[in-house]
């Protein structure tokens, strides 16, 4: 008899018996007991019956993983809004990343960004030559496909003003010098309010 289904009795699955194949060294096989109802029917399973089972672990480097996940619509907007000020996309194609450096007297600025893109952030903000202070993010599509927009001087205006935001706009005027941000003023509640279109 095979599984039992939504129709079958629970007498009929008492019979229910599976020969299960194991791979090891030639030794004593305890037997297995299968039960659907009955405790004490046991299934013994050949030594003769042998079969390889290969364990495969599929274990990925979280910043590998953090490739398929796009970003939320905040960090997008700070994302855009950097690339727009003193942000830089540097790698070579399919290895983009987001450098984000400030002067160091900007450091809070900085800390702001790094709280905001999250687990994008490759590395907590360092001490660079020249008395900066950034980090860079990990790699990610988004940026190949950011690139193509941001390629040259006569980039696609059209589609940058479609894609910004309020808050992608503070974060670009944030970037030339032109408006302060300060953590304490988006709060979450705001959100709705900065991402609007």
């Amino acid at each position: 008899m095979g599984l039992p289904t939504a129709g079958t009795s629970r007498r009929k699955a008492r019979s229910f018996a599976v020969r299960l194949p194991i791979q090891g060294p030639r030794q004593a096989i305890r037997p297995i007991a299968l039960a659907f109802g009955q405790p004490s029917s046991v299934l013994e399973v050949s030594r003769r019956t042998q079969a390889s089972v290969e364990l495969i672990g599929v274990v990925e480097h979280p910043r590998v993983a953090l490739q398929r996940i796009p970003p939320d619509p905040v960090q997008f907007q700070v994302i855009l809004g950097s690339l727009l000020g003193d942000g830089r996309l540097v790698g070579p194609p399919g290895q983009r990343r987001l450098r984000i450096a400030h002067r160091a007297e900007r450091r809070d600025y900085v800390l702001w960004k790094y709280e905001r893109l999250g687990a994008f952030s490759a590395g907590v903000p360092e001490e660079y030559g020249g008395g900066l202070v950034g980090f860079e993010t990990v790699t990610h599509p988004l940026f190949d496909d950011l690139a193509r927009i941001f390629a040259d001087r006569f980039a696609r205006h059209d589609l940058i003003e479609r894609l910004m935001r309020p808050l992608g706009l503070a974060v670009w005027l944030a970037d030339v010098g032109r408006l302060e941000l300060r953590a304490r003023e988006f709060l979450p509640a705001q959100r709705r309010l900065a991402l609007a279109s």
